[in-house]
C-alpha cells in the first residue's frame, strides 16, 4: 500500500468534512453465494493493489485445475472515470478484480484493469482499495472471487463503495457510483427463457391471425 495514496485519501476526507460537503453513499453489501459463476484457476495475489498510475501488472493465473466461484457487479461509468473502489471485507478468502467492458471467466487477463492485490482489510479494519482509470461512458465489471478451493467463502460478506473523480488529484468531491448485481450466465438464461417462450407464443398467435385474415380475404 502506498503511503502517499493513503494520506491523500485522509486529507480529502478531512477537507470534505471541514467544508461541510455531504457525499452520497452508494455502497453495496453482498456475498458471492447468490450470484455465483465458476472459473478454473484464479488470479495470483501479488500483494500490490492497482492505482491510477497503472503500476500493477496482471498477476497471472494459478491453480488452473481448481474450481473457484465468482460474483459480478456492473458499474455504469459516466464522464468521471477515475474510480476509487473500496473493498470492506474481513474474509481472507475473497478477492476483487476489475474489468473494462466485459468479464470472461475463461480468460482472466482479458480486459483486466486491476485488482486489490490481497484479501482481507488492512489491519483487519481498514478497507482495501483498487484505483482504476476506466473508459468514459462505459461499463466496468467488479468481480469478487473466492480464493479457496471450496464453498466456505460463498457466505462471506463484503461491501463495495465506488467513488468517481474527474482526475487523480482528489481536488473535487467524488460522485458515488452504485454497483449493480449481475446474475451468473445460467441464471440469466433462466430469466430470459420465459420471455423467449412468451415472444414465440405471441409470434405464433400473430401468424395464425394473419393466416386467418388471408384465408378470409
Amino acid at each position: 500500500m502506498k503511503l502517499k495514496h493513503v494520506l491523500s485519501r485522509v486529507l480529502v476526507a478531512a477537507s470534505l468534512i471541514a467544508a461541510g460537503v455531504d457525499v452520497a453513499q452508494a455502497s453495496l453489501t453482498d456475498t458471492i453465494g447468490g450470484y455465483r459463476g465458476t472459473q478454473q484457476g484464479r488470479i495470483s495475489r501479488a500483494g500490490i493493489p492497482q492505482d491510477w498510475t497503472g503500476g500493477e501488472a496482471f498477476g497471472g493465473v494459478i491453480n488452473p485445475t481448481v474450481t473457484y466461484y465468482y460474483a459480478t457487479f456492473a458499474l455504469n461509468v459516466g464522464s468521471l472515470n477515475y474510480l476509487d473502489i473500496n473493498v470492506d471485507s474481513v474474509s481472507t478468502n475473497t478477492f476483487l478484480s476489475v474489468y473494462q467492458g466485459s468479464f470472461d471467466p475463461l480468460n482472466l487477463a482479458l480486459n483486466w484493469l486491476g485488482d486489490s492485490g490481497t484479501s482481507r482489510n488492512y489491519f483487519g479494519t481498514d478497507p482495501l482499495f483498487v484505483d482504476v482509470v476506466a473508459a468514459i461512458n462505459s461499463v466496468v465489471y467488479l468481480v469478487m472471487t473466492t480464493t479457496n478451493g471450496g464453498t466456505s467463502a460463498l457466505a462471506d460478506p463484503f461491501t463495495l463503495l465506488v467513488s468517481a473523480y474527474p482526475d487523480s488529484s482528489f481536488n473535487s468531491a467524488p460522485v458515488e457510483l452504485q454497483p449493480l448485481r449481475v446474475p451468473e450466465p445460467s441464471t440469466m438464461l433462466l430469466l430470459l427463457a420465459p420471455l423467449a417462450l412468451l415472444g414465440a407464443r405471441r409470434f405464433a398467435k400473430r401468424g395464425a391471425t394473419n393466416d386467418g385474415m388471408a384465408l378470409a380475404a
